[in-house]
């Protein structure tokens, strides 16, 4: 429930909202808790309709059941940066956690 409140929080952050939400992608142990995850996140999403997830079984080293990558699609930003990482308000910096990336391409044709 944290994770996902986390998250919600830094898309908001970044400007955008659960309907930007394209895909998740959870880490979990044990992916019996499979169940329990889907019904955490579909609360999350009351009111919207709930992106795609994608279950990875993984074993952590830590103590941490379940991790989430969430992808977001925010349209046009005219960023200047093609990819600019920051660390969302009120988190700490870590190398693989509470690090959000922006990433801005050009159509290819």
């Amino acid at each position: 429930r944290d994770t996902v409140a986390s998250l919600i929080s830094t898309l908001e952050n970044l400007g955008l909202n659960k309907q930007d939400v394209v895909q998740l992608k959870c880490f979990i142990m044990p992916m019996s808790d499979v169940a329990i995850a889907n019904q955490e996140i579909a609360a999350a999403f009351q009111g919207h309709t709930t992106p795609p997830i994608v279950y990875v079984e993984w074993a952590s080293s830590e103590t941490i059941p379940i991790e989430i990558e969430l992808i977001a699609a925010a349209g046009n930003t005219n960023q200047t940066e093609t990819v600019s990482y920051s660390t969302p308000p009120g988190m700490k910096a870590a190398w693989r956690t509470c690090m959000a990336s922006r990433e801005s391409t050009s159509p290819a044709w």
